[in-house]
């Protein structure tokens, strides 16, 4: 579904209640899920601006809303990448660092274990299957206006809310992997907000959500595209040596590529 028709489940003011099934466990903890948004309730009550409402404080206000935010994640509510239309589309994509891109990551940074971290992205390149496997995967929402990414390929992912535990409208900064624990803390610090109100969060670059490769109730993660940025129709965002990569990768695996015009996307960030 195009990001104009899932609008339509929520705007900047208002989330319209929906008949979608709570499940019975919560993906977080004792603590409670830390939700962000905006709304109005069956009694009547207007939020209009994002609200923080947490499960075992705010009960019913929670679950109404909850609703909402469960529809808003939906993998129906995002675009069938291989029906891509450049003009209208919102994806939630796994950025994969490639060798150039690692390698100004590891110039600024402290860490000695390079070929050790450069060896896990190449597994993940191969076997997009890790993907379900990984607790704190870091992700973006993309559309047509707001297309930043943490790198300039990487996958397309279908997700359930129950794998989201944490968003961001910028970068989070708690890098990949993890623990469920780790999660539920980000989900403390940050909440989650809908794919919609991610966008409107005005950043220069990525935004982020935080996921985990299998929720509680054992909803897997998968990996249902490739996107490869470029700058020109002739001209590739990213080293010949990831694009047939990913070009091979798409044969075996039947899996449709997108790639998204990014005039900046060589531009330095500041990972």
């Amino acid at each position: 579904m195009s990001l104009k028709s899932s609008l339509l489940f929520i705007t900047k003011t208002t989330i319209f209640l929906l008949s979608v099934p709570v499940y019975a466990v919560s993906p977080i903890g004792l603590q409670g899920r830390k939700i962000l948004c905006s709304g109005i309730l069956e009694n009547g009550t207007l939020y209009p601006n994002l609200v923080e409402f947490v499960e075992n404080k705010n009960g019913k206000p929670f679950a109404e809303l909850e609703r909402n935010m469960r529809a808003s994640w939906d993998p129906s509510q995002f675009t069938d990448p291989n029906k891509h239309n450049p003009n209208e589309y919102l994806y939630l994509v796994h950025g994969i660092l490639d060798r150039r891109e690692f390698n100004i990551k590891m110039s600024r940074s402290f860490l000695l274990d390079e070929e050790s971290k450069w060896s896990k992205i190449k597994s993940l390149v191969y076997n997009p299957d890790l993907i379900s496997e990984i607790d704190g995967i870091s992700a973006s929402v993309i559309s047509q206006d707001h297309f930043a990414t943490f790198a300039n390929s990487g996958y397309i992912l279908e997700a359930d809310y129950e794998n989201v535990y944490a968003t961001n409208g910028g970068d989070i900064g708690s890098g990949l992997g993890g623990t469920i624990e780790h999660l539920e803390k980000l989900n403390e610090a940050f909440g989650i907000m809908s794919p919609q109100d991610i966008l409107q969060k005005k950043v220069i670059y990525h935004n982020e959500v935080k996921l985990a490769g299998t929720s509680i109730n054992g909803i897997k993660i998968k990996v249902i595209g490739i996107f490869i940025k470029y700058l020109k129709p002739d001209e590739f965002s990213i080293p010949n040596e990831r694009l047939k990569e990913f070009t091979q990768l798409a044969k075996e695996r039947n899996l449709p590529i997108v790639y998204i015009h990014d005039e900046t996307s060589l531009k330095p960030r500041p990972y």
